[in-house]
């Protein structure tokens, strides 16, 4: 009886510890799917921010287009802004993606044509 009883016992823990496995890898599964989510939600609302910027640059730039002295020092100041803006977000974009995901990746063409505006403002 005793080894039967014993026997009963191991198979009811193992039973046990393999449910409790089975949660903790869903819950696992459940955190990185909530992780993904929010690297996902911080990336979506840094690309609004910048095409808010991006929208704010061309007002800029129509405006400074009317403007009597373009190349003011305040019209300047607030053109070098965004060319700073612009390449902190390059910046930015190579730190979390790399190289390869950034320039070889699903979005390359547009993530090159980015790259060579922000060169071409900076030359500019």
């Amino acid at each position: 009886i005793n080894a039967r009883h014993h026997k009963e016992c191991n198979e009811r823990t193992r039973k046990i510890t393999e449910k409790i496995g089975k949660r903790l890898a869903s819950i696992g599964r459940v955190r990185k799917i909530m992780e993904s989510m929010h690297e996902r939600y911080i990336e979506m609302a840094f690309d609004s921010f910048i095409g808010v910027a991006i929208l704010a640059n061309a007002i800029f730039i129509g405006l400074s287009m009317d403007a009597e002295d373009p190349g003011g020092t305040s019209w300047l100041i607030v053109e070098w802004a965004f060319a700073i803006l612009f390449w902190i977000e390059l910046c930015i974009k190579l730190c979390l993606h790399g190289w390869r995901k950034q320039y070889c990746g699903n979005e390359a063409c547009s993530n090159i044509f980015d790259a060579v505006l922000i060169g071409a403002d900076t030359l500019q």
